[in-house]
């Protein structure tokens, strides 16, 4: 099994079978799914934060796929644009939005 998500094997196999049924350009399929790699390693944490984080961006860039993802019951953060009128969830995602493009920078600089 390859993971494309981060710690998940079950929302893994989900992700890739949803890319894989919604594509047929395998291209297009492997840069929205790209190998996040376990080695047990401490050293390689910043290499697979950086695998997890940008087919979690290019997936979500996709409509059909990231509606998916909305309504997969095995991710994590399933709903959590249901509750933007709570104010500390609204914040959070309000920071997230304003601080992911730099992070990714710094993270794809520091993965090498």
């Amino acid at each position: 099994m390859q993971y494309v998500t981060i710690g998940i094997v079950p929302w893994s196999a989900a992700t890739i079978a949803t890319v894989e049924a919604a594509r047929d350009d395998d291209e297009q399929k492997n840069d929205m799914c790209p190998p996040v790699v376990f080695s047990g390693e401490a050293s390689e944490i910043l290499r697979l934060a950086h695998a997890g984080m940008t087919g979690l961006a290019t997936r979500s860039a996709e409509p059909d796929i990231a509606a998916w993802n909305e309504r997969c019951r095995l991710n994590p953060a399933r709903g959590a644009a249901d509750h933007l009128d709570d104010p500390l969830v609204l914040a959070s995602l309000t920071s997230l939005g304003a601080n992911l493009g730099p992070a990714m920078e710094n993270l794809q600089r520091l993965a090498g």
